[in-house]
């Protein structure tokens, strides 16, 4: 069990990699989902709430394709997974 842990966690360097700076595409949707909380209105609220989508569906193909470790690796595939469900609701 520990050696699943450490080889989800640890880049092939072995530091544990859970959390990578800067994070710019997070720091975006992150932004953007609260503007488009606070704004009442509808142009603005819907621009801003698909901003938001585009940046964390950026961040989720980064962390598939440059992710350092597994666990960020599978959490953009099952961020990825979640937009395009979202997409079709």
């Amino acid at each position: 069990m520990q050696h699943i842990v450490n080889w989800l966690i640890r880049d092939k360097n072995g530091h544990i990699q859970l959390v990578q700076l800067p994070n710019v595409p997070i720091f975006g949707w992150l932004i953007f989902m609260i503007l488009s909380n606070v704004i009442a209105a509808d142009p603005l609220k819907t621009g801003f709430s698909s901003l938001s989508l585009i940046f964390l569906a950026i961040w989720a193909y980064l962390e598939i394709t440059r992710g350092l470790s597994y666990f960020r690796r599978a959490l953009g595939v099952f961020i990825a997974i979640v937009i395009v469900f979202n997409l079709f609701q």
